[in-house]
């Protein structure tokens, strides 16, 4: 489109129509370093300064660009806010999730999870993108009057007593006075919602299982409304009221499969590599477990085709998984079909074995355990000093 587009300081220039392309230079503070032509540049890429942007500017707005920003002098960002139907935002192009708090959502969600118990002889139900769509919603009327029936009182600046946006792309939100109390809000809709499609599949039949599948990204999963930790687990970060955990709800499951979608399976193999201790398997599953504090198994979820032409590393991820967690879960099997790696899988598990949720007894021995060992809300600081676990698209 004919609008200036502003990229972040860790990317480049796209490649894109050079003839009448103009890139601004930006530090963070809106101070202009310069502007240079496309076409003088060619393919050769250009960085922004660190925590600085490149603004690029097209057509029409490439002649008021040089007329009005000159180097040394500041320019300033500004963002107009708007609330909109989720299924008109531009961040949601291809599906739109609905509002858990509506009841015809509700009624219709449960139903279809009602239906699928009844007729089919399914062993779970497990819940995917059982959350919300970001940290952007929902402020829809419904929203805002359950919250502040939760509050007890009215909110006179809605929604930017919760939240606004930043006017400097790529900057964090801007926290209102009640932004951790709508992050317990929203987390406490999804237990609630949680504890409805239990209750529903019991009702049916009270063999079957409920799970869900999560990112692994503990500590910043709040931004899609979810507190998949247990309800013991102290949440101790600065977005988190002290009351958070009463919105854990990994107690209310049979099992969890959070998303440890990354590539490198140890911590030992990414310091050898020199990337991210946070963004392997290990720290992934470790977390995982440490949060839900043995509420129930909690399986590792592996994405195959991040190991695509390295069989040993999905191998090695295969046998992280397992001894960092309950198990393993595989997603999905076309690649490991298409890849022929049935094999490998064979390799990693040589003996056969029972998944911990489907033997009678234990869930409960192992929360006695717990229980028994840790204190609910005693701080865990080995958590604490583990890296963090950065967000994986397609995760969960």
């Amino acid at each position: 489109p004919d609008v200036p587009v502003v990229h972040g300081p860790d990317l480049v220039v796209p490649e894109g129509e050079w003839d009448r392309e103009l890139i601004v230079v930006l530090q963070h503070d809106g101070t202009i370093d310069g502007m240079i032509d496309r076409g003088v540049l060619g393919d050769q890429p250009l960085t922004a300064p660190e925590e600085g942007r490149l603004l690029i500017v097209r057509n029409a707005h490439r002649d008021w660009a040089v007329t009005h920003l000159q180097a040394g002098t500041r320019a300033r960002f500004v963002a107009e806010s708007r609330l909109l139907p989720i299924a008109e935002a531009p961040s949601e192009p291809v599906s739109a999730f609905a509002n858990p708090l509506h009841p015809a959502v509700r009624n219709h969600e449960l139903s279809l999870i009602r239906e699928l118990v009844e007729r089919y002889p399914v062993d779970a139900v497990v819940l995917d993108r059982m959350r919300y769509s970001s940290i952007w919603s929902d402020f829809s009327p419904i929203s805002r009057a359950a919250f502040e029936r939760w509050l007890g009182r009215p909110i006179s600046r809605w929604p930017q007593d919760v939240l606004d946006v930043s006017p400097v792309p790529g900057d964090p939100v801007i926290r209102g006075p009640l932004f951790r109390q709508w992050l317990q809000f929203r987390a406490t809709v999804i237990s609630e919602f949680l504890r409805d499609v239990r209750r529903t599949v019991r009702r049916v039949r009270a063999e079957v299982q409920v799970a869900a599948y999560v990112g692994s990204w503990f500590h910043t999963y709040y931004g899609v409304g979810v507190n998949w930790a247990s309800e013991r687990y102290p949440v101790q970060t600065p977005w988190a009221t002290p009351s958070y955990s009463d919105a854990g709800y990994a107690e209310q499951l049979d099992w969890l499969t959070t998303g440890c979608y990354y590539p490198i399976p140890t911590r030992d193999q990414a310091r050898q590599r020199g990337v991210n201790e946070g963004a392997t398997v290990e720290t992934a599953a470790v977390i995982s477990n440490r949060v839900v504090a043995n509420a129930v198994p909690v399986y590792a979820g592996l994405y195959v085709a991040n190991y695509e032409g390295r069989p040993e590393d999905f191998a090695a991820s295969l046998d992280t998984a397992v001894r960092r967690s309950a198990g393993v879960m595989v997603f999905d099997c076309s690649h490991v079909y298409q890849y022929d790696w049935w094999p490998i899988i064979a390799g990693v598990f040589q003996r056969p074995a029972s998944t911990p949720h489907s033997v009678p007894g234990l869930l409960s021995q192992v929360r006695w355990a717990q229980d028994a060992v840790v204190a609910t809300g005693e701080v865990d600081s080995f958590a604490a000093s583990l890296p963090v676990v950065p967000f994986q698209p397609g995760g969960g």
